[in-house]
């Protein structure tokens, strides 16, 4: 059954579905389920082999505990301070960049049938609507000076894990433990003894070593397709 996604057929004008793969079952017959979508989704817990299929992401899901420390983040005086994004005397063009960086190794980037403006239009809604805490509660920046160099969103749910969005560093300032340092100040918002979790993709290496540095492990792992009509 083929499950009509509502949000992404209005955002990229295009009647867009999802198949949720929890049994083997044949193309042919989701060539007749998909005869109303331009686009179907796969989400399977196993590699598909099937003829028509792009498989565009491997999608890993990081958990981790989080124990509070005693030093913060937020009052660190070295050159590079943390803080909370505010639109009225932060770049929003700093963050913009940052956010389009976060999403290059994501699945709208790297199928090139959805094209380099729907990727910018989509990663642009998920940084304004978290700026307007839509799907956010706090957007945490690095500075440098008075430069936005690396940033991070956070939702908190009802029950208090913590789950990070967008995250990025740019690229001149990576390997001074910036991203590492961010991933500390969305664990400072959280409860201690809550949890933590993040996403990304397997080909993304220099996330998942990130993650596995900072002690996140892998709850979940999702074979991701596009089937395009």
């Amino acid at each position: 059954m083929v499950k009509k996604l509502d949000w992404d057929s209005d955002f990229f004008g295009f009647p867009i579905g999802r198949i949720d793969v929890n049994a083997d079952r044949s193309l042919h017959n989701v060539e007749e389920l998909a005869k109303e979508f331009k686009l179907i989704y796969f989400f399977s817990d196993y590699a598909l082999d099937w003829p028509g299929l792009k498989h565009v992401d491997t999608k890993l899901i990081f958990q981790k505990k989080v124990i509070h420390r005693e030093e913060s983040v937020f009052n660190n005086l070295g050159e590079i301070s943390f803080s909370s994004f505010n639109l009225k005397t932060d770049s929003y063009d700093e963050i913009e960049n940052l956010a389009y960086l976060s999403g290059e190794f994501s699945r709208y980037k790297l199928d090139e049938k959805f094209g380099e403006n729907n990727f910018r239009k989509l990663y642009k809604k998920w940084l304004d609507e978290s700026i307007n805490k839509n799907i956010a509660d706090y957007i945490l920046v690095a500075q440098y000076k008075t430069r936005i160099i690396g940033f991070v969103t956070l939702r908190i749910d009802n029950y208090g894990t913590g789950q990070i969005g967008l995250i990025a560093v740019d690229p001149e300032s990576q390997g001074r433990k910036i991203a590492s340092k961010l991933i500390r100040a969305c664990e400072e918002k959280i409860n201690d003894g809550q949890f933590l979790n993040v996403s990304t993709q397997e080909a993304n290496l220099g996330a998942v070593k990130l993650y596995y540095k900072n002690d996140f492990e892998v709850v979940e792992k999702k074979y991701i397709y596009h089937y395009w009509q």
